[in-house]
């Protein structure tokens, strides 16, 4: 039997970039010392093996741990990117 995650049915949720953001903030927030940290920037990616369409592609950790919150992106980012879908709102 095969499990299937988020994402790989081409279910993702679609997104825009400011929403995506404010998301992976909230969660980076949520990590064992990473409550000060201040901002996330996301950009459009195409060269993700899992589809993704978009990854983060730097952030502020502002008074928060620094090697905390690389780890909690490590989780963060590949999980959120199973779940949503980068769009351009017109």
């Amino acid at each position: 039997m095969r499990i299937f995650f988020a994402g790989e049915l081409g279910d993702r949720a679609p997104k825009t970039r400011a929403e995506l953001e404010t998301l992976v903030l909230r969660e980076l927030r949520c990590a064992l010392q990473c409550g000060g940290a201040a901002a996330v920037s996301v950009i459009p990616w195409s060269a993700s093996p899992t589809g993704a369409n978009w990854t983060v592609s730097r952030y502020d950790t502002g008074t928060a741990n620094g090697t905390a919150c690389q780890r909690a992106m490590e989780e963060i980012v590949p999980r959120f990117q199973s779940f949503y879908e980068l769009v351009q709102k017109h």
